[in-house]
């Protein structure tokens, strides 16, 4: 890829954080993970992440998760300023990416499907489509959830899993055809494939997955939560659902609550993911004291996930 004498693509480092965060306006943040996950994800080995530099100063930024082994690219925090929009920043930041990273066959990433052109790059056969998950927004305050903690009962057979038992459950291929039934599991926005070499990185230190095991594993449900703090102080949570979801909900969302609810300042919101809306997730959230809150605050109401192939040795094959 070629450049201009004025522009520069290099591998972000710790010490870019205020340029990076600068990027956008403050009020661009109030809902982005970025400035909180910032320094975790620059410590992670499966994470690359990238800077755009013009005319000496950083302009636009990306993460790459390598997931899949190392061979599938999973695109994030992609931003540009705005007085360098609409000069194709990004695509050369994804061009740079999948150079630095020849051993990428796959992109994948998660929008919302209020981004009118996913389903256009879906027909045209540009992006292979993956899944569809329905999103829910509960919120509360941390004087209704501290008073509504303790009210939840324990199940015997729910339990916080670490690395081993989340290896052993997608190693069970009847189990988790079942409940991971697109074949992948999508946390906090990152699709992986049901493999073990994900599972670190699915785990990560603000991921928890809890799993309750009914009848004899005939009805199973695990849901995995990460939480960060928006720049507003604000605390969000993702939560996600897989499985038949049933009374040990309540109690699975009780844990992850307990998981951080020390970082808890006043507001707190949950977005739930799951394949479709039933009454008794808005059960187990009230059980929990938190409410169901319009749509239209956030930003979508469905997450989709896609896939493009790419294969940098078969354009060089040709020639």
């Amino acid at each position: 890829m070629l450049l201009k004498e004025t522009e520069m693509i290099r591998r972000a480092t710790i010490e870019d954080y205020d340029a990076v965060i600068s990027i956008l306006p403050g009020k661009d943040y109030d809902g982005d993970y970025l400035p909180d996950y910032f320094h975790m994800l620059m410590n992670n080995q499966s994470i690359k992440a990238y800077v755009y530099i013009l005319d000496g100063k950083i302009t636009g930024f990306q993460i790459v998760y390598l997931v899949d082994g190392g061979t599938t690219g999973v695109m994030r925090s992609g931003r540009i300023r705005k007085d360098t929009q609409g000069k194709g920043v990004l695509r050369k930041l994804g061009e740079f990416t999948m150079e630095q990273n020849p051993n990428l066959t796959h992109v994948v990433f998660a929008t919302g499907t209020n981004v009118p052109t996913i389903f256009q790059n879906i027909r045209n056969g540009e992006y292979q489509f993956v899944a569809k998950r329905v999103c829910l927004y509960y919120q509360t305050n941390k004087h209704s959830l501290i008073e509504h903690l303790p009210e939840i009962d324990t199940l015997e057979r729910t339990k916080v899993l670490n690395q081993k038992d989340l290896i052993q459950t997608i190693k069970d291929q009847d189990f988790y055809s079942q409940m991971f039934k697109d074949n992948r599991l999508i946390i906090d926005t990152v699709p992986y494939r049901l493999i073990e070499s994900n599972i670190p990185m699915i785990l990560m230190e603000r991921t928890k997955a809890v799993a309750s095991y009914l009848d004899d594993n005939k009805k199973s449900i695990i849901t995995f939560g990460s939480y960060f703090k928006l720049s507003n102080g604000e605390l969000f949570c993702n939560l996600d659902i897989y499985g038949d979801v049933g009374n040990a909900l309540a109690h699975h969302i009780c844990i992850h609550i307990q998981h951080f609810v020390e970082h808890i300042t006043d507001i707190f919101t949950i977005e739930v993911r799951c394949h479709e809306p039933l009454p008794i997730i808005d059960k187990a959230m009230s059980k929990n004291g938190l409410m169901l809150v319009s749509v239209g605050k956030f930003v979508r109401n469905e997450l989709i996930c896609v896939e493009k192939s790419y294969y940098p040795n078969a354009m060089q094959a040709r020639l």
